[in-house]
């Protein structure tokens, strides 16, 4: 297993205090099967299986910090820098607010390692 934390910029730390987003609570697990995405108190699945690749990704302030619902993906983001999309390979349901779900094809994340990050999904897949 890799684990691999959430990029959470100086100026967001205490504002996503709100969501139980700290640094100790944000990050990506690559386990045996899936990849396991925690930011406080957001936590998503997604199987290894059903993953078509990994790149970098422009976020935009105006697209907010935390848990994102994007157009087109759901987002845990502590910054705008080093954000990746893990584009899916058929859309995935994924909890988006009070019990709601909604199918994404697309989960965007912000790492510190992004680089490192895609390789290992790159070798966990292969």
């Amino acid at each position: 297993m890799s684990k691999f934390p959430i990029k959470i910029d100086t100026l967001w730390i205490a504002p996503l205090m709100l969501i139980g987003a700290t640094r100790d609570q944000s990050y990506v697990e690559i386990g045996d099967s899936e990849l396991h995405l925690k930011m406080g108190n957001g936590d998503e699945r997604i199987p290894l299986s059903n993953i078509e690749s990994v790149e970098p990704h422009e976020w935009s302030l105006f697209h907010g910090i935390g848990h994102r619902v994007a157009y087109d993906g759901l987002a845990y983001v502590g910054s705008t820098d080093h954000v990746v999309r893990i584009k899916l390979k058929s859309p995935q349901s994924f909890h988006v607010i009070f019990g709601v779900h909604k199918d994404f094809a697309n989960f965007y994340v912000s790492l510190e390692h992004p680089e490192d990050f895609k390789a290992a999904v790159a070798q966990a897949t292969s």
